[in-house]
């Protein structure tokens, strides 16, 4: 995963347990180091990501449920100056997944085409989803 270029996107199935399984025995560790490494490749990966495309950035916004968790905005700020959460511009950092999708779902029933090519690595704008009406 950390190899590949540009746009890309983890999830579940990236990084499991049968994914830390497969590489070391869990249970030679403790709880708490194990749970503070996951924590420091999670901020690395974050950093690095930003910095491969957006080397000069010294802001970051954070939304979701890390916003929740002081370690992990603490280790942020070892690579960026200034990192905030996404209600500081008004946004709920616990609803902003929701926000998304009814935005993606309001542009989709006003049949808009997304340009998401640079994000998602599709070959053309499209309109996203599906509508099924009674």
């Amino acid at each position: 995963f950390f190899q590949k270029k540009h746009p890309k996107s983890a999830d579940k199935n990236e990084f499991s347990i049968k994914w830390v399984e497969s590489l070391t025995d869990l249970e030679s560790y403790c709880k708490e180091d194990v749970q503070a490494t996951f924590l420091e490749l999670t901020v690395w990966s974050i950093a690095t990501a930003i910095k491969e495309v957006k080397p000069a950035c010294s802001e970051v916004i954070v939304c979701g449920g890390g916003g929740h968790n002081p370690v992990l905005l603490k280790s942020l700020s070892k690579h960026f100056s200034r990192v905030i959460l996404s209600e500081e511009h008004g946004y709920s950092i616990d609803f902003m997944e929701a926000m998304m999708m009814a935005w993606f779902a309001r542009q989709r029933m006003s049949e808009i085409r997304l340009n998401l090519t640079t994000i998602t690595g599709a070959k053309r704008p499209t309109c996203l989803g599906d509508m099924y009406l009674p």
